[in-house]
Formats: structure tokens, C-alpha cells, sequence
């Protein structure tokens, strides 16, 4: 498998029922104007998978040229707002330093880094996509809210997108419980869970992508496995056909005799793309045109990765 194959990376770009559904809630927010959506889930559920997707795939969401902001938020609190601010500008690659040493100057320079970015792309849209958005504390939840102030006062339309693990929605439960509408009101509109994939219908669905929606080379029209087994491929062979038996490995090997797993404990992304990758790095290497899934490949792969969570 060539090294630069999205299944080499640590988080690959596929399309899942919960990324669908995100997509659609971005979608919507932005042309009926309203100002976020929150997405929260498990580790490794497919969260950040669905934050390429959106990059990659923006403008086509959002119908119109829109400026992607990613803040990667950490654990560190931001005690004062001159470092809160100086933390905005690091996370855009600004070189921060100041003459004034005062945090009005930092905020406009993020502010001004921002509007620049806009008017390089021609664009009047800027969508903010805060990771690990359960870091937040609600006094940084404050200093955002000023800055989306700013934002809106230098001419732009902001849209917020909060990613973060199921104790954001903890933080959301407590500024309702306090009353704090404004900040309710602008970063936490719309929210929803991932719950990773939960029958063999939606693990079919994303395999049906992979066969036939994926892209690789960008530009090249052929889809994911087209590159790995191509011969295989050539001659009808599609990854979906194996839906049914990596369902039932899987399944088998948790001793959950169910057709769909609880909401929010559904096949993890992690899990998902190992199966994916370990298989297809197996047939990659008996590829041809009547190749067959060797007995007993996609039991003894989805046993090998998933021994540990029963």
C-alpha cells in the first residue's frame, strides 16, 4: 500500500452515518443563520475524520467560499486573557509578539489575521472548529464570545463547530443550569453525539463509500481500493461484500448477539479502519482477478484487534 494511501494515516478520511449527519447539521445551521453546531463522542469514535471531511469539503457545505478557523484547545487554563488571547494567535501560526505587551493588541491581530484570510479567499463566512471543545472553561467560553463580537463587527458571519469528548455535554447542562443564554446561544445551538457504527446496514454504507464515493490520487477519480487491489477491482470485487462477515466477527467476539450496539457505543473508527487497513494489506498481496477472501482472514483480523474490549 503506497505510505501516502489515506488508510496509512493515523485518522483517514471516511465518510460514516455520523459524519452525515454533521454535515447536514453544518449545512443547515449556516443557511438558516444560525451560529453552531456541537458534536461530542468517545475517543477515537471518528470525530476528528469528520474534522478532514470538513475542511476538505467546506465551501461545498456551506454553498458559498468560507474561511476554516481549527483551534486545537489543550488543558492548560488560560488564567489571564492576554494568554488567552496570545493562545488564539498561536494556534494560527501568528508570530504574537507585541508591542504593547497589552491583550487588545493581541485580539486585534487575531482578529486582523482573520479578516486577512478572508479577503485572500473572498470570503465573508468564517467557521470556527474548536477540538477538544470539553477543554473549554467557561471563563475562555466568555473571552469567544467577545471575539465573535469582533468578528461580526469587522463585517464577517461566524459559525461555530464544538468537537469534544460526551463531558462537553456536561459543560452545556451547567451554563443552561446558569442561565447563560449568550454563550448557549452562540457556540452550543445544535448538538448531537457520534455513536460510531452501529449495525452491519451503516458498517455496508461506509464500505459502499469506500468502493465507490473515496478518492485516491485527489483528482483521479478512482476510489480507495482501486489502488490496492486493483485487479481484484477490475473485476467487481467490492470491500461491502465483506460487511457481513466483519459484522458477525465482531459482534461474535463481544458476545453481543444484536442487531444494533447502544447509542454511543457503537464499532469505534479506531477499531473500524485497523479491520479495514489489516485486510486490505492482507489481499493487497494475493490481488488478481479471481481473487478470493482467503477462510477465516476477516475473523482472526477482527479478533486480533478487539481482544481487549470485552
Amino acid at each position: 500500500m503506497d505510505r501516502k494511501h489515506p488508510l496509512g494515516t493515523l485518522y483517514p478520511k471516511l465518510w460514516t452515518p455520523d459524519y452525515e449527519r454533521l454535515e447536514s447539521a453544518v449545512r443547515v445551521g449556516i443557511l438558516s443563520n444560525s451560529t453552531s453546531v456541537v458534536v461530542s463522542g468517545k475517543p477515537r469514535i471518528g470525530k476528528s475524520s469528520a474534522k478532514k471531511l470538513i475542511e476538505e469539503r467546506l465551501d461545498v457545505i456551506a454553498g458559498e467560499p468560507a474561511v476554516m478557523i481549527y483551534l486545537k484547545w489543550d488543558n492548560v487554563t488560560k488564567t489571564e486573557v492576554k494568554l488567552f488571547h496570545r493562545f488564539l494567535l498561536s494556534q494560527i501560526g501568528h508570530k504574537y509578539r507585541s508591542a504593547t505587551g497589552d491583550y487588545l493588541d493581541y485580539r486585534d491581530k487575531f482578529v486582523r489575521a482573520v479578516e486577512i484570510q478572508c479577503i485572500e479567499k473572498d470570503a465573508d463566512l468564517v467557521v470556527f472548529v474548536i477540538d477538544d471543545a470539553h477543554l473549554v472553561k467557561p471563563i475562555e467560553f466568555d473571552w469567544m464570545h467577545a471575539i465573535y463580537n469582533y468578528i461580526i463587527e469587522a463585517g464577517l458571519r461566524m459559525f461555530s463547530i464544538l468537537i469534544g469528548q460526551p463531558k462537553l455535554t456536561e459543560t452545556i447542562r451547567m451554563l443552561k443550569a446558569e442561565n447563560r443564554d449568550e454563550i448557549i446561544g452562540r457556540f452550543m445551538r445544535n448538538s448531537f453525539s457520534f455513536h460510531g457504527l452501529r449495525s452491519e446496514q451503516e458498517l455496508f454504507s461506509v464500505l459502499a463509500w469506500f468502493d465507490e464515493r473515496s478518492e485516491y490520487p485527489a483528482g483521479s477519480g478512482q476510489p480507495y481500493p482501486a489502488t490496492i487491489v486493483s485487479q481484484a477491482f477490475e473485476n467487481n470485487f467490492r470491500f461491502q461484500q465483506l460487511s457481513p462477515s466483519i459484522w458477525k466477527a465482531y459482534t461474535n467476539k463481544l458476545d453481543l448477539a444484536v442487531q444494533e450496539l447502544p447509542a454511543g457505543n457503537g464499532m469505534s473508527m479506531a477499531i473500524f479502519h485497523s479491520i479495514l487497513k489489516l485486510i486490505c494489506l492482507e489481499l493487497e498481496l494475493i490481488d488478481s482477478p479471481d481473487m478470493t477472501v482467503p477462510d477465516g482472514l476477516v475473523e482472526s483480523t477482527v479478533n486480533s484487534l478487539v481482544q481487549n474490549l470485552k
